[in-house]
């Protein structure tokens, strides 16, 4: 298919660091992906509202039918999903529910 290029919806979002330091970013969002998660499929960090993902949480399908584990990339520019029988990221399709943070 092709990156993700949508808009995801803000549920929940904080800033938080010292007045010096970098403001780290974190987003509760939906995300309503068509065929994407991989490595060649992706979701961008910048599609996501961020120049670099830290971190993140689990995704969890709008119909809680199921969880899918995440990660950033080891560059932090993409959020890839996991949960495949081989391990690696893989492309899913819905609308999942997602905490990440970063800057």
């Amino acid at each position: 298919m092709a990156n993700y290029a949508g808009t995801p919806v803000i549920v929940h979002s904080t800033m938080f660091g010292g007045q010096s330091a970098k403001h780290r970013k974190m987003k509760t969002m939906q995300l309503t992906l068509s065929t994407a998660g991989s490595a060649t499929n992706n979701i961008p960090a910048s599609a996501l509202g961020f120049t670099y993902i830290e971190g993140c949480g689990s995704a969890v399908l709008s119909d809680n039918s199921a969880i899918y584990p995440c990660t950033p990339s080891y560059d932090g520019t993409l959020l890839l999903v996991g949960g495949g029988s081989s391990g690696a990221p893989q492309d899913i399709s819905g609308t999942i529910l997602i905490c990440v943070w970063g800057y």
